[in-house]
């Protein structure tokens, strides 16, 4: 996955990127690296600065805090959203469970880019509105009509 069109077939698959228009992947895929890790390796710690955003190409990542694991993410899932988003320390070790391959966009590159490409903004409120309507018609499943 060494070329901007496999980066941008793969953000398609990014539930957080799913609905961008191609030309606006592109504009991603072009700031994205891919880098590798070892199995027990950690992506990132709690309390770490939250400067990149992690989607798995291949391999297993486990969420941990507290010594207890919250959550395992694998192929396609997007580690480390909130920070990325707030920019606040991260919440969770994240720890790769086996071989990791992810695709890395760096805060201050993501954020450069923002300035110019407008249109990458609505569909980031877009996703986020979604996913505050989803949240909240699920604990308030009474008031839907």
């Amino acid at each position: 996955m060494n070329t901007t069109i496999e980066k941008v077939n793969f953000l398609q698959n990014v539930e957080l990127f799913a609905e961008f228009p191609t030309e606006q992947l592109s504009y991603l895929a072009a700031i994205a690296e891919i880098e590798s890790y070892d199995s027990g390796e950690e992506l990132f710690a709690i309390g770490d600065p939250s400067g990149h955003l992690f989607m798995i190409i291949s391999g297993e990542i486990e969420m941990v805090r507290k010594g207890k694991v919250s959550q395992t993410l694998t192929k396609n899932a997007a580690v480390g959203v909130l920070g990325f988003f707030d920019r606040e320390p991260r919440l969770f070790n994240a720890v790769c469970k086996s071989p990791c391959q992810v695709l890395v966009i760096d805060a201050d590159d993501f954020f450069d880019l923002l300035e110019d490409k407008v249109y990458i903004t609505v569909h980031l409120l877009r996703y986020f509105v979604a996913q505050l309507r989803s949240f909240y018609n699920e604990q308030n499943p009474e008031k839907l009509q």
